[in-house]
């Protein structure tokens, strides 16, 4: 009778039922997915680029260049303004640096 109970305590997996799709129902569903991808990743991007603007988040260094790219500009001493700065800041990794 243990034996019995046992077994019957068990319950068998349900079987899933799975039907083969169509090379162009896969293809459209691909399509799907990718468009709902790439609309995500241009949000992600707008939002982002309004943050920055607004002053919410920090500017990574490609922002930082397309966004304030006279920072770059070289000085009359031939260095850029933010190179030059990190030398007034006397940063000690750029000590190796100067000329």
């Amino acid at each position: 009778m243990g034996a019995e109970e046992e077994q019957k305590g068990i319950e068998e997996p349900t079987r899933v039922i799975t039907q083969p799709i169509t090379q162009a129902q896969f293809l459209s569903w691909k399509q799907n997915k990718d468009a709902d991808a790439s609309a995500k990743k241009a949000e992600a991007e707008r939002k982002r680029a309004e943050d920055v603007v607004a002053g919410t988040v920090a500017m990574n260094g490609r922002e930082l260049f397309l966004h304030e790219p006279w920072l770059w500009v070289e000085c009359r001493e031939g260095r850029g303004f933010i190179f030059t700065t990190l030398m007034a800041l006397c940063c000690s990794c750029w000590d190796m640096h100067i000329t």
